[in-house]
């Protein structure tokens, strides 16, 4: 297997049942996809890229309550997991809070969620 990834940045306010107020967050997702490791091309760059960001700008500058009802990292992340499952070949989603130092892994299905603080590099 060999993978591909493409990272997008989302700017997006939100409200959760432990912090009612409305806030906003800098995200960054990435979007990781899969092949045969002896093929050429995963996925070509402009039909990863257009497949891709039509889920992921769906959430950029808006209120993800509207579209998420519990819009935690891990819900964000399943939620652009279950929007393009069905056109991509993916591999896992990762969206990051880099402000905190958080990030989430979806595998999808069966593997679920990986939580983790991660180092940004200096």
């Amino acid at each position: 297997m060999i993978t591909l990834s493409k990272t997008f940045t989302i700017e997006a306010a939100h409200y959760l049942p432990e912090r009612p107020n409305p806030h906003g967050h800098s995200y960054e997702v990435e979007v990781w996809v899969k092949g045969d490791e002896n093929s050429d091309y995963v996925i070509g760059e402009a039909k990863f890229d257009q497949k891709a960001s039509a889920v992921v700008s769906q959430l950029d500058h808006r209120v993800l309550n509207d579209v998420i009802p519990v819009p935690t990292t891990e819900n964000i992340a399943r939620w652009i997991w279950n929007n393009l499952e069905s056109e991509l070949s993916l591999f896992k989603v990762v969206v990051r809070r880099p402000t905190i130092k958080m990030a989430c892994e979806y595998y999808g299905g069966n593997y679920g969620i990986r939580g983790y603080a991660f180092t940004q590099p200096k």
